[in-house]
């Protein structure tokens, strides 16, 4: 028997779908789309069967599976190989009886908790009636937000970290073009020994100086480490001291330009000073 998945048309004029490059248009699609897709939006993807279903190489489907991840758009279990669409539940919701019967043999056979517990609490913020699951999984909760504690602020600070990387990548690949992993490995790199923020700030200063190129932003990333800037006050302040320097060679060179005499004045200065041809 066939198996059919609803599909919105309008997937393709999202603000998000219009920004993807057309290696991430169609992962993002097959991710939507693929053979083990299911009706809950979590299904086991072994990276060897997208490499076979895609096309793609194993080193470009785990480049494009960290992206994704990345964007907030899955989430990937290296240890069970399932994939959890995020939000999928507000396209694909349990609209009658049998889809809740549907949907509840496949979260029996996923293997990650954690997938399964949040597609429990999806249904419960849209207010979903799903007699069945909660007879089966019980009454079900949102878990709240636990409260900061002093121990967990460097695991707030990582999470901060890790969407400022995202936003690096993404100004790359609108500005610099597709994102190697190459270039995701020195960018990430280079993150991890100054920060996002410095980081950010370099590529937008190659873009401005049409060094658009990984070599330009790593030879500024390198400048600033060596001068021992580690805030983007410091970096800030070190540009506006290079432009002053800057500026009155312009001006003179403009001046120079707006004073340059004419052919036919240059022959007559020539011609009082003695010269001739």
């Amino acid at each position: 028997m066939a198996v059919y998945r609803p599909f919105r048309v309008g997937f393709w004029q999202e603000d998000f779908t219009l920004e993807l490059t057309p290696e991430e248009r169609y992962f993002y699609f097959y991710l939507l789309t693929g053979t083990k897709t299911t009706q809950c939006g979590i299904y086991t993807l072994p990276k060897r069967l997208a490499e076979l279903e895609t096309g793609y190489q194993i080193e470009t489907v785990e480049k494009l599976l960290v992206r994704f991840m990345e964007y907030g758009k899955i989430l990937y279990d290296a240890q069970t190989k399932e994939v959890y669409i995020c939000d999928w539940i507000f396209n694909n919701a349990i609209t009658n009886v049998n889809v809740e019967k549907c949907v509840l043999r496949e979260l029996k056979t996923v293997k990650s908790e954690l997938f399964r517990q949040l597609y429990l609490q999806d249904c419960t913020r849209l207010g979903l009636d799903v007699p069945l699951l909660r007879e089966h999984f019980g009454q079900l909760q949102v878990v709240p937000a636990p409260v900061p504690a002093e121990n967990e602020e460097a695991e707030e600070t990582e999470a901060a970290e890790q969407n400022d990387s995202s936003g690096v990548f993404q100004f790359y690949q609108e500005h610099f073009g597709t994102l190697s992993s190459y270039a995701a490995q020195e960018l990430g790199a280079w993150i991890d020994d100054l920060s996002a923020e410095l980081v950010l700030r370099a590529m937008q200063v190659a873009y401005e100086r049409n060094g658009r190129n990984m070599a330009y932003i790593k030879a500024i990333l390198r400048d600033w480490h060596s001068k021992g800037y580690t805030t983007l006050a410091e970096v800030e302040q070190a540009l506006a001291r290079h432009q002053k320097k800057e500026q009155p060679v312009a001006e003179w060179q403009e001046e120079a330009y707006e004073n340059v005499p004419s052919e036919g004045e240059l022959q007559q200065l020539l011609g009082e000073k003695g010269w001739r041809p």
